[in-house]
């Protein structure tokens, strides 16, 4: 297979070096303090090389929100001057980079000045999470429909790369004076030149190494010092990345990436570098890779470890997998995972740095993660705050706490009037539903809404077909007795009979007289239905009822049922108050301990701006479901209706019992202890 060729493999390999070269020039070019107009034509020109591509660009933001192309970089000059729309066309592709953390894709259809289409790579270069620059490159469709994935995984590499430009130490929590030293790095002793300082080529390794031994304790919080850890060995190491993972019994967790302010633990490389970590936990040395010497998988096999990922296929010079301990016969409480792109450092220098640092490095992280240990630790940092804020703000919370002492007792013993709530309807004391005695359909309505009825006053007339039916029954019947007892009575003046026929005629004349005497009753009976069938007026009043054309007119009605209703309005009223029955235990102790009628506030909402006053009169003993109130108790006000001339029957109120004085806090808050004893306290009881 072609695959398999020595060809095959020379071509691998040298396209390799040519990679890694490249990369290794763009760590070198990041590492620089370069600005913006030097850095990113080099670091372009420098990607499109890498990939072949056929052209690349810079975008950076434009200031109102957008994004402008500030370099542009095109291999053929020609398809430049030929595609001069490239450029709109793109905006939409970096706009989607920069609001996404992966590279992506898309395929631009046949551009101007080219045979095929274009494949176009975006991502976008952040600093603290937000995008500083979106970095394009444009490559044939056919060069990359084999190899689209490893484009973009080298693309997020080098874009990794220039993020970390000129990386910023990162937010590094405060932490209680009671619990971490106050360690400077101004209080490292610098080397004044004379007879007894150190040479400089001895005194500076020293100084760095003492600016790191106490950087990396400035916290005991384990994943800041995690950072700390991370970011200073990798500017004392002069390596381009390092990555620190904490042991936790047999799994390991990464908690720092230099250059990174945070984490996301999906990604690729993150899962990769724990895959890493957890082999170095296994091994009692350093693991250490050089691609010119030797190769990872080897040395990993050789020391019986699992095939690593395919992460560590990465154009990294030095690969060094780093165990931590605070002793060589302690187990290993972390690993530190150094990666050297360019050649500057030498295995050798990097293998001394790392031997001065490590036991500084697993020293802060044994700190920390002791400190992380302590049990209540979280309660003995709360206590230590207060006693610091008693020691140097004592006066103060003195007088806080005086203050609250204070509050507590006004709002427990200070007494204000207590009242229970509740709605209501005005209404007049005398007012009568007016039902129908029988049944019948509605054939006249006398009366209006509003209209002054006396009592018998005729208000609704019925008609009953069946009523009459029977009526004209019972007078044909009475009428056709009646005639049959005349015959009787002629037969027997007028005709000399047997005793025997006389017998008989008197005895039906006796039977028919009964029989009349019973259709006589019915008819009365049925008289006194067909008057009833005009319904009357049963008090003298006002009618109450709305439209009662429209309501009753040529309607069925049964007996029994409600037409209409009269109200005395010229008589007294009274006001009907539902109560809430969470609020009649209130009510019921108030009228004990009270000798007078409770005194009752309410508004109408007809005149919210004028209060009227009103008399407790009387509460009913059971309480009700009400369609609109809910579980509530009737309670019956009596008011004087001098006060409210204008207010109609029927209007909506809105009343206060007065139920004597509370302290303030129990009138503020006693629903909420009714709530907490009855759905909480009691349960748990």
């Amino acid at each position: 297979m072609i695959a398999n060729s020595p060809q095959h493999d020379a071509a691998v390999s040298t396209e390799h070096r040519r990679l890694r070269k490249i990369v290794g020039e763009v760590g070198q070019l990041c590492r620089q303090p370069l600005p913006d107009e030097q850095f990113y034509p080099q670091y372009l020109q420098r990607l499109v090389k890498a990939l072949t591509a056929a052209a690349g660009a810079v975008w950076l933001p434009d200031g109102n929100g957008d994004w402008q192309c500030r370099w542009r970089l095109d291999t053929d000059p020609a398809r430049r001057k030929a595609d001069a729309n490239r450029l709109q066309r793109h905006l939409p592709c970096a706009r989607k980079a920069a609001a996404s953390e992966e590279a992506l894709s898309f395929t631009d259809r046949n551009p101007a000045g080219a045979k095929e289409d274009d494949a176009v790579f975006v991502i976008a270069l952040r600093r603290e999470q937000e995008p500083i620059a979106v970095v394009e490159v444009v490559l044939p469709v056919p060069a990359v429909q084999a190899g689209r994935k490893q484009a973009l995984a080298f693309l997020k590499m080098m874009a990794g790369l220039a993020s970390a430009r000129g990386p910023a130490k990162p937010n590094v929590p405060r932490v209680a004076a009671a619990t971490v030293p106050r360690v400077t790095t101004a209080a490292v002793p610098r080397a004044e030149p004379g007879p007894a300082s150190l040479p400089q080529g001895i005194a500076r390794p020293l100084q760095q190494l003492s600016a790191f031994a106490c950087a990396v304790r400035q916290s005991l919080d384990l994943e800041t010092t995690g950072f700390l850890v991370a970011n200073e060995m990798r500017s004392m190491l002069g390596c381009d990345r390092v990555s620190i993972a904490i042991a936790n019994q047999d799994a390991c967790s990464l908690v720092a990436i230099s250059g990174q302010d945070a984490i996301d633990r999906r990604a690729d490389n993150v899962r990769q570098l724990e895959a890493l970590a957890r082999m170095g936990l296994q091994s009692r040395e350093a693991v250490w890779c050089d691609r010119q010497s030797a190769d990872l998988t080897k040395k990993l096999a050789a020391l019986g470890m699992p095939r690593h990922p395919a992460g560590v296929d990465s154009p990294w010079t030095h690969l060094g997998i780093l165990p931590l301990r605070e002793s060589p016969d302690d187990p290993a409480i972390g690993v530190a995972i150094l990666e050297q792109i360019s050649t500057e450092v030498s295995l050798s220098d990097l293998q001394r740095r790392v031997e001065l640092a490590a036991p500084h490095a697993a020293q802060a992280i044994a700190r920390a993660r002791d400190h992380d240990e302590i049990f209540l630790r979280k309660l003995w940092q709360a206590i230590g705050r207060t006693k610091r804020l008693c020691a140097t703000r004592g006066k103060r919370l003195l007088v806080w706490l005086a203050a609250i002492l204070l509050a507590a007792l006004f709002v427990g013993l200070f007494p204000i009037a207590f009242h229970v709530h509740g709605r209501g309807v005005l209404e007049p004391t005398r007012q009568r539903d007016v039902f129908a005695d029988v049944d019948g359909v509605v054939t006249e309505v006398y009366v209006n809404h509003g209209d002054q009825v006396q009592p018998g006053d005729a208000l609704v007339k019925l008609h009953n077909s069946n009523l009459e039916l029977q009526l004209a029954d019972v007078l044909g019947r009475r009428r056709a007795i009646q005639e049959h007892l005349a015959a009787i009575h002629r037969q027997r003046h007028e005709e000399q009979l047997e005793r025997e026929t006389t017998d008989r005629l008197t005895g039906q004349l006796l039977q028919l007289q009964e029989q009349l005497r019973g259709l006589d009753q019915q008819h009365a009976l049925l008289l006194e239905k067909q008057n009833r069938l005009i319904v009357r007026s049963p008090i003298a009043g006002q009618v109450a009822t709305w439209n009662l054309d429209r309501r009753l007119m040529l309607r069925p009605v049964a007996a029994g049922q409600i037409l209409l209703s009269v109200a005395d309005e010229a008589g007294p009223w009274q006001l009907e108050v539902y109560l809430p029955e969470a609020d009649v235990g209130h009510l019921q102790t108030a009228r004990t301990d009270s000798v007078q009628p409770l005194p009752v506030d309410f508004l109408a909402v007809t005149e919210p701006a004028k209060e009227h006053r009103g008399v407790l009169q009387q509460v009913d003993a059971h309480a009700q479901l009400y369609d609109d109130h809910g579980h509530a108790v009737r309670v019956l006000v009596k008011i004087d209706r001098t006060d409210l001339p204008d207010t109609p029957a029927g209007a909506t109120v809105r009343a206060r019992i007065q139920c004597g004085e509370r302290s303030i806090g129990y009138v503020w808050l006693h629903r909420l202890v009714g709530f907490l004893y009855s759905r909480v306290l009691f349960r748990l009881g």
